[in-house]
């Protein structure tokens, strides 16, 4: 068996994100047009288009305020980018295009006036499923 990095990230041509303390990928299937109830409750329209859309999602506990900055800076440049990550479900590193989930909370370090660090920052990517660029 080949080894692979699944620690490893990569946002347009930015270079590798690394230093995180949690990763997911999910993969989860989602209907074109979502299935309907009857009034007994039965679902109907099961059989329905489906496709998957699969959402990465890492935590940094704490990053360097420089290396937040440039997170950022690539998270933000475009609606839209294209993603290189190592999906848990399948085992094999995948690219895609992504866009940014809402942002979550964080916390500024600061200390004698001075930001030294984010904590507890989280950054959510889901797939718009459009081709990737060559």
């Amino acid at each position: 068996m080949a080894y692979t990095d699944c620690t490893k990230i990569k946002i347009g041509a930015s270079s590798e994100l690394t230093g995180y303390s949690s990763y997911d990928v999910k993969n989860s299937l989602t209907y074109v047009q979502e299935p309907a109830r009857t009034a007994a409750g039965n679902l109907v329209g099961l059989d329905g288009d489906t496709f998957i859309v699969t959402t990465i999602k890492f935590t940094y506990n704490m990053i360097p305020y420089d290396k937040y900055k440039t997170l950022v800076t690539a998270l933000t440049a475009n609606k839209e980018f294209k993603v290189t990550y190592y999906d848990v479900d399948s085992g094999a590193e995948k690219t895609g295009m992504f866009y940014l989930a809402p942002a979550t909370d964080k916390e500024i370090f600061v200390r004698n006036k001075n930001i030294y660090g984010v904590r507890n920052f989280t950054v959510e990517l889901i797939s718009s499923n459009n081709a990737v660029p060559s």
